[in-house]
Order: C-alpha cells, then structure tokens, then sequence
C-alpha cells in the first residue's frame, strides 16, 4: 500500500492535484470549462516532482497563459503541501 504506485501516494497526487485546480480557479476567477471573461486562461499543466513525508510522488502542475499562477500548496519546501499530505495520511488511516 506503501509502494512507488500505493494508494496512498495516489490519494496524495489527487489531493495535491485538486488543491491545485481550485488554487488556479480562484487565479483565474472562473471554473475549468466556463468562458474566460479576461485575456489569462488555463494553459495546459507542467510536471513537478514533491517530496512527502511518504516519498516523492511526480504531480501535474496546471499553467495560465501570462505565467502569472503561482501555487501555493506545491511551493518548494512548502508548509502546506507537507499538512496536506499530514491531513490525507490522517484521514486514510482513521477511516
């Protein structure tokens, strides 16, 4: 469960993924798949290779089209990220 393609470094890719989405919806001001009101939109997604307190795990970083997205939960030595990862760990283990 623990291994390289465990469940719980798909949980944490999904967890991390998702936060990440809602990181660059809220950039953005709307929703994947609704029109864009301003010249910025979704871009594509770039890799990104993070370090968990279970081992690394490879994520798909979303982009916008300025470069100007910055995300905050997968920053490098990120605090958040590390909680998040704390957090899912948690709930997996408690039920």
């Amino acid at each position: 469960m623990l291994s390289h393609t465990g469940l719980l470094k798909q949980l944490q890719r999904k967890l991390v993924e998702h936060s990440l989405q809602a990181d660059l919806t809220e950039h953005l001001g709307y929703e994947a798949h609704e029109e864009a009101s301003g010249t910025n939109r979704r871009n594509g997604r770039g890799r990104k290779t993070v370090q968990s307190e279970s081992g690394q795990f490879e994520i798909e970083v979303p982009r916008d089209r300025d470069g100007s997205f910055e995300p905050q939960i997968a920053r490098s030595g990120s605090v958040a990220l590390r909680a998040a990862m704390r957090k899912c760990c948690r709930c997996t283990v408690e039920g």
